[in-house]
This record gives structure tokens, C-alpha cells and sequence, in this order.
């Protein structure tokens, strides 16, 4: 990969200003039974700050106990064994070209994450398959939580990133990306038209601006004015089952798919950054990264 080398953990001098969520966040973390429901609010909203808060709230986020027996790493990296050859084979490869956790710079944390990942998968045998990509979240994981990395990559994998991991190579994650263009349609149909083809754009893009199209009465016209006028957000548009017929037909996004399946791990080498990025998709529904993206 391109570019600077990454900044990890041990390399960042300096990590993000406290912030004003910072008490609320020390708060809920203290409580005996966290209410992750507003943790999540927060850390979406304001980021958890720094390492070592991110190291105890990202397993509190999916709901982990990490004093229970089942979430220890010794747990999961005794099973790392159990991974069928093949598998085991291009997990070594891609975590031996991890931008991340390079074996000439740390041999050690190499093989730990190694291990984790392995550990992981072999703890779903036939559920869950590995792909390139997996290792730069494991590896964000493994650098921000430690000991609680496996645990919480074995929920992942699970749960956000279950149609990633289901081994049917890209389809699921494929047609999940057929949703992009129609989300920048809506969002910015100049961007759309710029980016994608004239026989492949969405028709959400029209959609954005059905108020302004000759044949609305003086009357729809003059609601329209006086709703853009008390309202500075985009217009809402209402979308239907029949708004959809042509997902086939829109352009495809392979350009998002590392962004989608790395959680921009793959693409970023600030750790604070890439951990800013985890904090609000540990946070939100599976389907957030593609927000972002």
C-alpha cells in the first residue's frame, strides 16, 4: 500500500482534545450495567477520545462481558490450530503485508493478530469464511484492545460483518453496494451525474427535484417555497418498493468495496482516525460504512 507509513497507537504523540462527552462517557463506562444504548449515542456522536477508553467501550458496545469465560483471548487463540489449511495459508499472507502490524517492525504483534483472526474463524467452522480485507479491521482491533480484540472481532463477524464472511465471495457485498449510486443520487445528483454513467444512473437523482419539474401547480410551487424557505436541510424524498426496479441497471461500486469490507482500514494509516471512523460503526447499524462511504 501507497503512501506514509501508518501511525499506530505507539506513535501517536498526540490523540484527540478531551471531549465535552468525555465525563458522559467515564459515566456510563462506571456503571455496573452499561446502558449501550446511550454509549453508542455518544460515541457516534462525539467519539470515545482516546485508546484506552475506545479499549474498554468497543467490547461494551456489542454487548461483551469481558470478564466472562467464553470472551477470553487464550479462548479463541487455542483454536487458531483448528483453521483448515487453505484458509490458514491466506490469513499468513495478508497479515505477513498488513500495512499495519508489518513483520520488520514487530514480528510478534504479527503473529498475535495472525492468531486472533485464525482463532476466530475457527470458532464458526463452515459459518464463517475468511476474506482479504478481514486482517485490517482484526488489526485495528488488536492495536486498540489488546487482549479484548478477539472477543470482539468474533462478535463482528457475526454480526456487522456477517455477509462478508459468508464465503460466497463478493455477490452479498456486491448488491449491498448496488445501494451507493441511489444514496448519492438522493443526496447529491450533481456528483451522481458526474461519477456514474448516463445508462446507469439512478432515477433518484430526478426524484431530488420533482417539486421544481414544469406542470406543478402555482399552488405546490408556492408550499414548496415556503417549506425550503423554514427548513435549511435537504428536501426528504419519500422512496418506494417501485423506486427500486432499477437496481440492476445502476452502475456498480467496486471502487467502495475495500472502504465497505475494511471499515476504511485499508485505505487510512492514522489509527486515531480509522478508530474515529470504528467508533461510530461499532456504534450504528451494519450498514453505516456504506453511509460513509
Amino acid at each position: 500500500m501507497g503512501g506514509d507509513s501508518p501511525t499506530s497507537q505507539e506513535d501517536t504523540e498526540e490523540e484527540e482534545p478531551v471531549s465535552e462527552g468525555a465525563a458522559t462517557i467515564s459515566k456510563l463506562l462506571a456503571m455496573q450495567v452499561t446502558p449501550t444504548a446511550e454509549l453508542a449515542s455518544v460515541a457516534a456522536r462525539a467519539g470515545l477520545g482516546d485508546f484506552v477508553t475506545r479499549a474498554i467501550a468497543w467490547p461494551k458496545l456489542l454487548a461483551l462481558d469481558m470478564t466472562r469465560a467464553d470472551t477470553s483471548a487464550g479462548l479463541f487463540q487455542g483454536r487458531a490450530t483448528a483453521l483448515n489449511q487453505r484458509e490458514r495459508n491466506q490469513v499468513e499472507l495478508d497479515v505477513r503485508r498488513s500495512h499495519w502490524m508489518p513483520p520488520s517492525r514487530d514480528a510478534g504483534a504479527n503473529e498475535l493478530l495472525s492468531r486472533v483472526i485464525r482463532g476466530v474463524l475457527a470458532s464458526h467452522p463452515g459459518e464463517c469464511r475468511y476474506y482479504q480485507g478481514l486482517h485490517d479491521i482484526a488489526a485495528v482491533l488488536v492495536l486498540v484492545c489488546g487482549e479484548s480484540a478477539s472477543a470482539v472481532l468474533d462478535r463482528l463477524v457475526v454480526g456487522h460483518l456477517r455477509d462478508a464472511v459468508r464465503g460466497n465471495g463478493l455477490d452479498q457485498v456486491l448488491k449491498t453496494l448496488q445501494l451507493l449510486p441511489h444514496l448519492i443520487a438522493v443526496a447529491d445528483p450533481e456528483l451522481h451525474a458526474a461519477v456514474f454513467p448516463q445508462t446507469s444512473r439512478s432515477a433518484f437523482g430526478s426524484l431530488k427535484n420533482a417539486s421544481s419539474v414544469s406542470g406543478a401547480s402555482p399552488d405546490e410551487e408556492t408550499k414548496t417555497s415556503d417549506t425550503a424557505s423554514s427548513d435549511d436541510s435537504d428536501d426528504f424524498v419519500l422512496l418506494t418498493v417501485a423506486d427500486f426496479t432499477d437496481m440492476d441497471t445502476v452502475g456498480t461500486c467496486h471502487f467502495a468495496v475495500p472502504w465497505f469490507l475494511t471499515w476504511f482500514a485499508h485505505s487510512l494509516n492514522d489509527l486515531q482516525k480509522v478508530s474515529r471512523l470504528f467508533d461510530v460503526f461499532l456504534s450504528n447499524d451494519p450498514l453505516m460504512p456504506l453511509y460513509v462511504s
